[in-house]
């Protein structure tokens, strides 16, 4: 028996557990006062945080299976170094939103990795108010602080009018593109049946590599953030297990009630019934040729994911 058909027994759908925590770094020196920390030991790309007064940081959102190496920040210090487990999924932290994670991190059926960074799926920044027409924030300041040092490029919205969806586009984020798929929540079992039109739409955004790294989400990002990111992981050759767990992970954070592997066995009997294929990359690849993406846009995005 496999570990995601153990999370039925641990989450329900009805609890907001999904908060990852944290790694905590610590300095027995009280005057140091920020923290520098990079994935490379000359400190290149490197980002600096500021301490706190228990002398303390709070890492969150590392890349998984990672090395990382930190100092205080214009210190003579002697350089440390650690190294994340190498265990996915990456469960993200964005204060005022939940059931965020990354894709990345696993090793697909050929032996290759996912890459990390590029494709986050979760649940929504803001609501509409219906009076004033404007963008009212869930996301908190040190929200949107992380979105902007996970370097989002794309947010591609899938909640529906009447949701109070709002797009992204203002002085908050002027350099987030926002692209807006409306798709009806009902039936969502059958979306690869009844909802091509949009998926085509989805996967035109996703396809593109110019728009990574991307945040996929519809309301609660669970059914219709589910099924884009099925087709997207088996497009990518994903094991099916890492495709079940991923789904089911939307079981441990408040998502209106428990989500089943039903479902996830449903899109692959669906795939494999309808498209072409020995694998279920293949028949994936073939579902989305058939909806009408271009070959060298899903080769493209396949060769950008997979190192």
């Amino acid at each position: 028996m496999s570990d995601y058909d153990q999370i039925d027994k641990f989450a329900f759908g009805n609890l907001a557990l999904s908060d990852p925590k944290p790694i905590v770094l610590t300095f027995d020196n009280k005057e140091h006062k920020q923290l520098e920390i990079s994935k490379y030991q000359d400190f290149s790309d490197s980002a600096i945080y500021d301490i706190a007064e228990d002398s303390s940081f709070y890492v969150y959102n590392l890349e998984v299976g990672s090395d990382y190496y930190y100092r205080p920040y214009q210190h003579d210090h002697p350089v440390v170094h650690f190294k994340t487990l190498d265990l996915a999924p990456r469960i993200l932290k964005i204060n005022g939103t939940s059931n965020i994670r990354d894709i990345g991190g696993y090793v697909n059926s050929d032996g290759k990795r996912v890459k990390q960074g590029l494709y986050i799926r979760g649940a929504e920044w803001n609501i509409g108010n219906n009076e004033s027409g404007a963008c009212e924030w869930k996301v908190t300041e040190e929200g949107q602080k992380v979105i902007r040092q996970l370097g989002i490029k794309t947010e591609i919205d899938l909640r529906m009018e009447g949701e109070e969806a709002c797009r992204t586009k203002d002085d908050k984020f002027l350099d987030i593109n926002p692209v807006l798929i409306p798709i009806d929540y009902n039936n969502a079992s059958f979306y690869m049946d009844y909802r091509k039109d949009e998926l085509r739409d989805v996967f035109n955004a996703l396809t593109t590599t110019a728009n990574y790294p991307v945040y996929l989400h519809c309301r609660i990002g669970t059914d219709r953030t589910g099924i884009s990111s099925f087709l997207l992981e088996c497009l990518l050759g994903m094991k099916k297990e890492d495709i079940y767990r991923d789904y089911l992970m939307s079981n441990f954070d408040k998502v209106s009630g428990s989500r089943k592997a039903l479902t996830i066995t449903r899109y692959f009997n669906y795939l494999e019934k309808n498209s072409e294929g020995d694998t279920i990359a293949e028949h994936a690849y073939n579902y989305l040729v058939e909806l009408g993406i271009p070959k060298a846009q899903l080769d493209a995005t396949r060769a950008m994911f997979l190192d």
